[in-house]
């Protein structure tokens, strides 16, 4: 008989600490970004041959498995810019094409993994996505809406 009342008194201690702890695993979730300011207004879809100008080579990009390109055109209040993203056949293949057309002149973006900037543009890879984004020259962007214009970039490819 005095098990039987242990055994009870160990189950209804065990079912009143497990309703304190299932209140204590809810997640809760807070937003600790706003949401981006440089927003697409444009998109069309294009060839690897319609981007040469941006530095493409398209058998090079062919050969990493790009399947899809399209540019964007991203805009915050008065200024815009332009991104090239591409769809490789997979995140190394992506990976390959940022350190394929990287060079001297660019640099890892601090606390920005996989981003390459140059004077005139920047590249990164995300996932299966390989962007490359263009930094308007008229008028000059500064580095800070260049930097926040990568940030919401990296977060939509």
């Amino acid at each position: 008989m005095k098990s039987i009342t242990r055994l009870s008194i160990i189950f209804w201690a065990i079912l009143a600490l497990s309703t304190g702890l299932n209140g204590a695993q809810r997640t809760t979730i807070v937003n600790l970004a706003s949401v981006p300011e440089w927003q697409v207004q444009k998109s069309r879809n294009v060839s690897l041959n319609d981007v040469r100008q941006w530095g493409v080579q398209p058998l090079v990009d062919h050969e990493y498995g790009v399947t899809k390109v399209e540019i964007r055109t991203y805009g915050k209040e008065n200024q815009t810019l332009q991104a090239v993203v591409e769809k490789a056949a997979d995140p190394s293949s992506a990976y390959g094409l940022l350190t394929f057309y990287q060079n001297e002149s660019m640099k890892p973006e601090k606390g920005m993994k996989l981003t390459v900037v140059g004077p005139d543009q920047a590249y990164m890879a995300r996932g299966v996505f390989f962007v490359r984004v263009l930094r308007p020259s008229k008028p000059r962007m500064s580095a800070e809406d260049f930097r926040s214009a990568l940030i919401a970039i990296a977060g939509a490819a």
